[in-house]
């Protein structure tokens, strides 16, 4: 068992420092650095890594992002995280929320079912027409929950994906892949 001073990074093999926050997922890992960069490690079987890829990693790697010209770049000034079962999000400094992963029932807040997502994307607004932001916290549930909710900094709460339970709180008992 290592402790987080003991995690490796796999860009530089050296011990990780400055390490501010961690989550768990089913089975990957994300740590958030003082820097504001967010590493991931574990299985990577729905793109929850954000690599770019499906690849396992057994040392931490740099998440990335797909920026406005779609191009896929190194993630920066994030200030929060979140794992999900096989998703990851991340908040950054200008509090937008960015999602990766599993995306089969639209708890990736992207509009549609595309599944898998794996690099970090924006998650939209309810309208599909730009980003969610003035987001302050996301949280998903645990274990095989596949439904998102977004806090923003005006006290409001916006929830996305499978509703069968009408675990949304939208009174529809229907799967939204928007925030609503």
């Amino acid at each position: 068992l290592y402790s987080l001073n003991e995690m490796k990074n796999g860009t530089n093999a050296e011990k990780l420092r400055d390490i501010i926050d961690v989550k768990a997922g089913k089975s990957h890992s994300m740590v958030l650095t003082r820097g504001g960069k967010v590493l991931l490690c574990g299985l990577n079987s729905s793109g929850q890594l954000a690599q770019g890829n499906t690849t396992q990693s057994s040392v931490l790697v740099t998440a990335k992002m797909q920026n406005e010209l779609g191009q896929n770049v190194e993630m920066e000034n994030i200030t929060n995280i979140g794992a999900g079962y096989n998703f990851s999000f991340a908040i950054n400094k200008n509090n937008e929320v960015y999602a990766a992963g599993l995306n089969t029932s639209g708890q990736l807040g992207q509009g549609d079912t595309t599944s898998p997502i794996n690099v970090f994307k924006s998650v939209k607004n309810s309208e599909g027409t730009a980003n969610l932001t003035n987001v302050e916290y996301v949280s998903n549930g645990s274990m095989n929950t596949i439904n998102s909710a977004y806090i923003l900094k005006n006290g409001y709460i916006y929830t996305c994906g499978t509703d069968t339970n009408g675990q949304l709180g939208t009174d529809k008992f229907e799967n939204t892949y928007l925030p609503v």
